[in-house]
């Protein structure tokens, strides 16, 4: 894939969307336990930090998808966030079918 700064291989970028489906499924967990729920906007933002530098090198429409539902997840309602997870899951699948 092309990207601000040159080409970067296929897999490395599939090994990076790997990670970023592992992270985002996360929150799911999270969310259920009480003590770890205090600390989920702190981990939601930091990932909102790195996918939004990650948009300025990768030129990806996906990427605002993302970043824009992370921004939008509702921690008290469990039902929309785990929702709004899967929705991020399959944002990233399709961002994979299009890098192979």
């Amino acid at each position: 894939m092309i990207t601000k700064y040159g080409e970067i291989n296929n897999e490395q970028l599939i090994k990076c969307l790997d990670r970023y489906t592992n992270r985002i499924f996360q929150i799911i967990p999270m969310n259920e336990n009480d003590d770890e729920r205090k600390t989920l906007p702190i981990y939601v933002s930091s990932l909102i930090r790195e996918l939004t530098g990650v948009s300025n090198i990768i030129f990806e429409e996906y990427f605002l998808s993302i970043v824009g539902t992370l921004k939008g997840l509702e921690y008290d309602n469990h039902d929309t966030l785990k929702s709004d997870v899967f929705k991020l899951l399959d944002i990233i699948k399709k961002l994979k079918k299009r890098v192979k």
